[in-house]
């Protein structure tokens, strides 16, 4: 293929993969400011675009020569959003007195070290340690987080005016607008059915473009009060363009030693849980024609992006699997997709951000909620079928992988790891609109 025919292709990829990873990164940055309440939903869109625009950048300056996409993961979403969440709760009179700003701080803080763990980890070839990594014991991790994501998007769904944790939706009832229902219903069945329909579009686009329209219809025939909010239903400015201020703030907003276990402690564990999701998600990335990707130069990379984001305001950021295939599949073959991904999510996150926020919660809930029921599936239905099916002499080993799976995802959220970054989160958001 000529160099011309190459670009061609490169840019229609990477157009097509910001296309999906737009979404994605808009939802995973929105549940890791939930604990902040509903005024800082398009805070946390415009946080997960700017990872997916600012961190595939900085891995081909230095030296990425693949088609890999990178945005936020449900894993090191997940972990944000529970750090967020204890800062938000926590009884020091520093995060009492400096309120959210002061939080923000204090979780770029931790994203920025994270960032710097990681690229430490690559530096002293910890990368190298991928095969002694603990698959079944993540996987548990992913599924608990996945099936929080989840979850958490019944509010939405429902078309609640204002935030209302999935466990409090059964004393809601009388508040749920069946039209939401109906619309995130559509865009569910347009997210599953669209690849046999629509073979060459990608199913999410599809799916948010039948979901918005519907929503746009039901607006315009007079029936904008039985379909719930857009993205960017307040009117309070969103962040800066960098955490920089909210670094600031910490100097000023108390005693840093008083944080510092939960600032170390909080960079650690998410250096760690976003170093391992990265290595293994890399091996289903990587094509038969690309050579074996080199872990540690990897969490190099990553982890220097990681920095570069946390200081843009961004949150922590590894291989978005969906959007890389999706590169490939429509053309990509060289960095130049990458770029054309990163350049595109960054007008989504300045220019075209005033339309995009403009997307109903319940359409961007309802596809997320399919991405996270592909995560829930995957592992374990690859791991039940092996069971059922593979040899009596492996059955053992795969029996007890699926234990830990199942094991994992049950004490996460059994011993509040999950459930606590959401429990309790009506009370929050009326205190904001009070």
């Amino acid at each position: 293929m000529n160099p011309l025919s190459q670009a061609r292709h490169d840019i229609f990829g990477g157009l097509v993969s910001a296309a999906i990873a737009i979404p994605l990164a808009m939802g995973y940055g929105m549940f890791a400011f939930s604990s902040l309440g509903e005024n800082y939903f398009a805070d946390g869109a415009l946080a997960g675009l700017a990872t997916a625009s600012v961190v595939p950048v900085i891995c081909v300056l230095l030296g990425d020569k693949t088609t890999t996409v990178y945005a936020p993961r449900v894993t090191s979403t997940f972990f944000i959003g529970l750090l967020i969440f204890g800062l938000v709760r926590s009884d020091a009179s520093a995060i009492k007195a400096g309120g959210i700003p002061f939080t923000l701080g204090i979780t770029f803080l931790v994203l920025l070290l994270a960032g710097m763990l990681e690229a430490l980890f690559g530096l002293i070839k910890l990368g190298t340690l991928i095969k002694f990594a603990p698959q079944p014991v993540m996987a548990g991790f992913q599924n608990a987080a996945a099936a929080l994501l989840f979850l958490v998007q019944l509010g939405n769904v429902c078309g609640f005016d204002y935030n209302i944790p999935f466990t409090q939706v059964h004393r809601h009832l009388a508040e749920i607008k069946p039209l939401s229902l109906v619309i995130a219903a559509v865009t569910f069945a347009t997210m599953w059915k669209a690849g046999k329909l629509l073979p060459k579009v990608p199913p999410i686009i599809a799916a948010i473009a039948v979901g918005w329209t519907l929503h746009l219809v039901c607006n315009l025939i007079g029936l904008s009060n039985y379909v719930g909010p857009l993205i960017t239903s307040v009117s309070r400015p969103t962040m800066g363009v960098t955490a920089l201020e909210y670094f600031k703030g910490i100097a000023h907003g108390g005693d840093l030693l008083e944080f510092l276990p939960t600032i170390v402690g909080g960079a650690v564990a998410l250096a760690i849980i976003a170093s391992i999701d990265t290595l293994l998600c890399t091996k289903l990335v990587t094509a038969s024609s690309e050579p074996r990707r080199n872990g540690d130069q990897l969490l190099v990379r990553l982890g220097i992006g990681n920095i570069a984001a946390a200081c843009a305001g961004g949150i922590t950021s590894g291989i978005n699997i969906g959007a890389s295939v999706a590169n490939r599949t429509f053309g990509a073959r060289t960095p130049l997709s990458v770029l054309i991904n990163a350049g595109a999510l960054l007008l989504a996150g300045t220019v075209l951000f005033r339309w995009l926020g403009q997307m109903p919660r319940v359409v961007l809930s309802a596809v997320i909620m399919v991405v996270q029921s592909s995560i829930l599936t995957y592992v374990s239905l690859r791991l039940a079928g092996a069971l059922r099916k593979g040899p009596i002499s492996n059955r053992y080993h795969v029996a007890l992988d699926l234990a830990v799976v199942l094991v994992v995802a049950v004490l996460s959220i059994a011993i509040n790891i999950v459930l606590a970054v959401f429990i309790g989160g009506s009370h929050r958001d009326r205190a904001v609109r009070s």
